[in-house]
């Protein structure tokens, strides 16, 4: 799940800890510049059941550390049908 509109002082943790409360995360990461180590504003979740996505959707708008943030989902198709395509 991709969350844009983070605040520059949302860490990994804080953002764990906020969509841990809809299901387990497996995987969290807050995207940061390579060079300043600053965050670039957006992030992403797994959860180990997809079907928490839909509680974050039913229950927004989020604030995280003082800001509403976006929720996006991401889907995953076949890269071989993709490659043909493009």
């Amino acid at each position: 799940m991709f969350v844009g509109g983070l605040s520059w002082e949302t860490t990994q943790e804080n953002l764990q800890r906020y969509f841990g409360r809809y299901g387990e995360v497996i995987d969290c990461v807050v995207m940061k510049n390579s060079e300043s180590g600053r965050s670039r504003g957006f992030g992403f979740v797994t959860f180990s059941d997809p079907a928490n996505v839909s509680l974050v959707l039913q229950n927004g708008p989020h604030q995280l550390d003082g800001r509403t943030v976006c929720i996006l989902i991401l889907l995953i198709i076949n890269m071989t049908f993709c490659n043909m395509i493009f």
